[in-house]
């Protein structure tokens, strides 16, 4: 009822700058008789509406919000993919050169090589093996 409140008591202001007592005591007694034309029932829909439209609003409220945390975990799943994707890679170029040394001590005239693949811009890698070509 706050916007029927809200919307009588501005019709009241500006009646009563031109009007006396008595004619703003008629005013009122025609709207309290015009208001008791209108079943119960439709007062209490009015209610009803401001109490499920503050609902509405909070609700709406609270799925922007929703929204907006939901973009921010993606964002920070993305950032994190690729950190991870980094930290990978600098770790295979370690593990590469360390696998190199060794094979090379093991088998003094051999050559070894480990390859990161990338394969069709899905980001997927594995690790090669001359064995596989």
């Amino acid at each position: 009822m706050k916007k029927i409140e809200t919307f009588d008591l501005v019709i009241y202001e500006e009646a009563k700058r031109g009007k006396t007592v008595q004619q703003l005591t008629k005013d009122i007694q025609e709207k309290v008789v015009s208001l008791d034309a209108f079943p119960r029932k439709n007062r209490h829909c009015v209610e009803w509406y401001d109490k499920y439209s503050a609902k509405y609003t909070e609700l709406k409220k609270k799925f922007e919000e929703q929204i907006e945390t939901e973009q921010g975990v993606l964002r920070l799943l993305k950032d994190l993919d690729e950190q991870k994707q980094q930290a990978l890679e600098k770790n295979f170029v370690r593990l590469s050169a360390n696998f190199c040394d060794i094979f090379q001590r093991i088998v003094p005239t051999g050559w070894a090589e480990l390859r990161l693949v990338k394969k069709d811009k899905a980001e997927e890698s594995q690790i090669s093996h001359p064995s596989q070509f």
